[in-house]
């Protein structure tokens, strides 16, 4: 194995690529209430890359696909703001509710 193979030194970096998890997750911007629906393999690591002036909160995360995410951005399209953006309406906040959830369980 190439060093290449690697993303980086995290610990859920130390498997290649192609035999990681991918995570659909759920991120609220603060002070605009949007909500992010994005794909990453560490989610929270995301969250921090993301973060600029704005902090952010990762509400919660699963396991998926990029098919995973498309389906979720058809779902929730009426609730769209900007790009990956949504506004929390109720159906969306309820699905995020049910995620986070399903993570304690």
């Amino acid at each position: 194995m190439k060093q290449t193979d690697f993303i980086n030194l995290t610990p859920v970096a130390l498997y290649p690529r192609e035999r990681r998890t991918r995570f659909v997750y759920f991120m609220k911007a603060e002070t605009t209430g949007l909500i992010k629906i994005g794909i990453s393999f560490d989610p929270e690591n995301r969250r921090r890359a993301l973060e600029s002036s704005e902090p952010l909160v990762l509400l919660a995360y699963m396991s998926g696909t990029v098919e995973t995410e498309r389906e979720l951005h058809t779902r929730f399209s009426k609730l769209r703001a900007h790009g990956e953006w949504y506004n929390p309406g109720t159906e969306l906040l309820a699905y995020v509710n049910e995620v986070k959830n399903a993570q304690m369980s």
